[in-house]
């Protein structure tokens, strides 16, 4: 696997804005775009989840009971 430097992130930037790559490539990032976000609103949703149980569980043993 290659390692990326500024000098071919800036070479991959040109060949796009001059229509050099064709648009399956452009096809694919943009659906790696939309994996992606749905990966990030998953963990967010996921650890909005997990604090309101946190929470709830807070609630709960403040007023003695035990929970799991």
């Amino acid at each position: 696997m290659t390692v990326k430097t500024g000098r071919k992130d800036a070479h991959g930037i040109a060949q796009l804005a001059n229509g050099l790559v064709s648009p399956g490539v452009c096809q694919i990032i943009a659906g790696l775009r939309y994996a992606r976000a749905q990966l990030v609103g998953r963990k967010l949703l996921w650890s909005k989840i997990l604090g309101v149980k946190l929470s709830i569980r807070g609630i709960i043993r403040s007023y003695g009971a035990q929970g799991g």
